[in-house]
């Protein structure tokens, strides 16, 4: 009987992290997402969920809302090129209100924004068959 337990506990925890990456929202609640860096763009991928945050003066908060619908999903940059994703899901009572995002749980890296646009390494270089170079 204690092994059986262990088992249900280990399954809950799994379960718990593998919903770790689903943000749940609904049209009643705003649920806040602050970021270690300042949120430069942020896209959802469907209508039903909004994700609202200060683009003229990028800072670490991040408001999303959503509505009965389709899943979705939610894309974010940060300044320091940090890039997040997140599934979306509807759910009339939500167990949070708020969520710190820490930098662990980015993607990946696109690399510092500059003014112009996205800086690259400077050791990479592509040739004029489109292949990176050292």
């Amino acid at each position: 009987m204690v092994h059986f337990d262990r088992l249900i506990h280990l399954m809950s925890q799994f379960t718990l992290l593998a919903q770790s990456d689903t943000l749940y929202v609904n049209e009643t609640h705003t649920m806040a997402l602050i970021f270690a860096n300042p949120i430069t763009n942020a896209i959802t991928g469907h209508s039903n969920f909004h994700f609202g945050y200060d683009s003229k003066s990028p800072s670490t908060l991040g408001l999303l809302q959503g509505h009965p619908g389709t899943d979705s999903n939610l894309l974010v940059l940060t300044k320091d090129g940090s890039a997040y994703s997140f599934a979306l899901a509807y759910r009339s009572r939500l167990w949070e209100a708020h969520r710190f995002v820490n930098m662990g749980e980015s993607i990946g890296n696109i690399g510092p924004k500059s003014p112009t646009g996205y800086l690259k390494p400077e050791t990479e270089k592509l040739s004029k068959t489109g292949h990176v170079t050292q």
